[in-house]
């Protein structure tokens, strides 16, 4: 609702989610260890995880414009019907337990040109407050700046939230980020990033406050209307416990990633796009070496005014371990996506079609399929695959009315 410069939005969601239920404890309360996030209900655990909570949330923004600032004030309740249990494991000490969480915050946005502030500051009642506090600059035509800062606490508690930030869960995090984008020439533009942050606590796989830092450095290159390279360094210092020879002890040390990208797309027609890319990775952890690379091949079909369009991949990739595997994104349904993690020796391919030839009628069918030459066995226990390839296939229908 909005009348003048206020604004108001409200929102409620009931649903139910997958989670580890722990039996009746002596007052017949159920416990959750941890909500499922994975989607999986292939074996009889995970069956029996589907769907075994329910939570409820509700709140709503008032927010205010004036001119060029504006600001908000958030408040919100999440309530599940089965407490969260304590963790024993010290990385969790101060992580969330319980049925019931509030959560509460203001944010503000202004502009001076040529700069725009922002930032937000949220909360539990009695805990630290968490905040983010940025600024885009844009210093000319050719040339943009941003700088942001950010503090999670590590007993600030949120379930539905994926602020800005290295980790995956918005608590026990600092850091600081500056970015840039330049435009060089008529065709060629240069843009990179410096992040520095820390975790105050402990952290999964590291059992004292750690530190990294990540750097990118990218050229891309719009040679003509029809072909693009970009160039991409990236580089990731992280810090992961390793055992000490009397196998009692364990403490954290630098691991370092590099990785180099080049990648290239050419319109060779107007209905055919053909990209490709080159991947390399090295990591470094101590004395141990991985090394990783990949290289695929894009084919994008689409005619003007045909009801259809198709995006074909094939993709080699040969990584030393785990520690060397690369990402890659693909093309897939509409509001889905996959961004597998390529390790191992293999290939991999797929087909992504795309039908409207029906008026308000949309259809994606894709298939795909990855082929591991190193390995006759896919996974472990229930989830083992005893081939050397795994597969799978999505279908979705849109129909607008």
């Amino acid at each position: 609702m909005q009348k003048k410069g206020f604004e108001l939005t409200a929102f409620y969601s009931k649903k139910k989610y997958d989670a580890n239920l722990l039996p009746p404890d002596s007052m017949g309360v159920e416990y959750a260890t941890s909500l499922q996030e994975t989607g999986y209900h292939r074996t009889i655990n995970e069956l029996q995880d589907k769907n075994a909570m329910t939570i409820t949330v509700y709140g709503g923004q008032l927010a205010y414009q004036y001119k060029r600032i504006r600001v908000g004030a958030v408040y919100y309740q999440t309530h599940l019907d089965h407490p969260l249990a304590a963790s024993s494991a010290p990385y969790k000490l101060f992580g969330f337990h319980g049925d019931a969480l509030t959560n509460f915050g203001l944010n503000l946005n202004f502009n001076v040109n040529p700069i725009s502030f922002f930032g937000e500051v949220a909360a539990n009642p009695g805990g630290k407050p968490a905040g983010i506090a940025g600024l885009n600059a844009f210093l000319s035509d050719r040339f943009t700046l941003t700088l942001l800062y950010r503090n999670y606490p590590r007993d600030y508690h949120v379930i539905f939230a994926s602020a800005f930030g290295k980790s995956s869960g918005d608590a026990n995090e600092r850091g600081i980020y500056l970015g840039f984008k330049a435009l060089l020439t008529k065709s060629l533009t240069l843009s990179g990033y410096a992040d520095h942050y820390e975790y105050p606590w402990l952290k999964y796989r590291v059992n004292a406050p750690s530190h990294g830092k990540s750097y990118l450095l990218q050229m891309n290159d719009l040679v003509n209307n029809r072909l693009s390279v970009y160039f991409r360094f990236r580089f990731n210092k992280n810090e992961l416990d390793i055992t000490d020879t009397t196998g009692y002890f364990s403490f954290p040390i630098p691991d370092d990633r590099y990785e180099f990208r080049l990648e290239t797309s050419y319109a060779l027609f107007n209905f055919l796009v053909l990209r490709n890319r080159i991947e390399y990775v090295k990591f470094q952890e101590a004395s141990d070496l991985e090394q990783g690379f990949m290289v695929f091949q894009d084919i994008k079909l689409k005619r003007k005014n045909a009801p259809w369009e198709a995006v074909f991949r094939f993709v080699l990739f040969n990584t030393d371990g785990w520690n060397s595997r690369i990402y890659t994104f693909e093309n897939n349904a509409l509001y889905t996506f996959s961004v597998p993690a390529l390790s191992g020796h293999g290939e991999r391919m797929y087909l992504l079609l795309k039908w409207a030839g029906i008026r308000n009628l949309k259809i994606w069918l894709r298939a795909a399929t990855t082929i591991y030459f190193d390995r006759s066995t896919i996974s472990s226990g229930h989830s083992a695959i005893n081939t050397n390839h795994k597969s799978t296939v999505t279908c979705e229908m849109q129909w607008k009315f």
